[in-house]
């Protein structure tokens, strides 16, 4: 109980010191979790409190209030936490957790975005690859960086731990589809795509308000993919614009037959990450 309570005293002073300074929820979290703890003890069963190092002091007071009620002796386990090169902490306080529920893409994409300096770290911590093919791998990666070797090693392997095989290979379709060529897109169905593009903003138009003399730009415009004229124009001069996979030209003239894919539906992507979809609608 004394580690804790010097533990909390010195977490509050550090805190209280600093130029953000407390907030009184932040203050009140320790009690907060404790009778969490209590709760789950009673109501559920609970005999086991898991959380990162820096729950430390948390737990032990949960524990100490936990057998002080009740009479009962729990247990708490910390593990270390999983942070960047830069000491960053990755969860959802510092902006950058690693969610595991919805759909497998997300978690996919954030894997393959692991910087050279953590990827190691991520493949011994996160996956039960064997630390010998962890180093081979890591040294393909060093002689070929450009590749992303071990980004993409360390994606399949989580990926297919936390979503299954049918996960996996949905991550890696839909990965191909946003970044690959038309045909990509277009050998999905109308379900497949609207499942593949839930997670970016969508805006519905007319298709009875086209003319045959409407741009690309135009529409991109309208449908709020991006801000101004302007924008579109400076997206085009330096070939950031893209419909359905395919580079826009200068001027192009919006084809239905050419630019919409199954279910009506349009795909635009701005520069590499940013997309938006349409849905033509009569």
């Amino acid at each position: 109980m004394l580690s804790s309570l010097l533990w909390l005293c010195v977490s509050v002073s550090q805190r209280m010191s600093s130029e953000e300074g407390m907030s009184c929820a932040e203050f009140l979290y320790p009690l907060f979790q404790a009778f969490d703890f209590l709760h789950l003890h009673t109501k559920h069963n609970c005999w086991l409190q898991v959380g990162g190092g820096d729950q430390w002091g948390n737990i032990t007071s949960g524990c100490e209030f936990v057998r002080k009620k009740t009479g009962h002796l729990v247990h708490g386990v910390t593990v270390p936490l999983l942070t960047t090169s830069s000491g960053d902490k990755l969860g959802k306080t510092a902006g950058n957790a690693v969610w595991l529920t919805g759909s497998s893409y997300p978690l996919y994409q954030f894997l393959l975005q692991t910087g050279d300096h953590d990827v190691a770290t991520c493949l011994h911590r996160l996956t039960s690859l064997p630390p010998e093919e962890v180093d081979v791998i890591m040294q393909q990666h060093t002689t070929a960086p450009e590749s992303f070797l071990a980004q993409k090693r360390l994606a399949e392997e989580v990926t297919r731990l936390v979503h299954g095989a049918e996960g996996l290979t949905h991550a890696e379709t839909a990965t191909k589809a946003l970044f690959g060529d038309h045909h990509s897109l277009r050998s999905l169905t109308s379900d497949e795509l609207l499942n593949l593009f839930s997670h970016v903003p969508t805006t519905q138009l007319n298709f009875d308000h086209l003319s045959s003399d409407t741009t690309v730009s135009e529409i991109a415009v309208q449908a709020k993919v991006v801000k101004s004229e302007f924008a579109v124009h400076q997206l085009l001069s330096t070939g950031g614009l893209y419909v359905n996979g395919d580079r826009v030209a200068e001027n192009e003239t919006f084809l239905p037959s050419l630019h919409m894919l199954p279910g009506n539906l349009t795909v635009f992507r701005v520069g590499k990450k940013t997309h938006h979809l349409i849905q033509w609608t009569h």
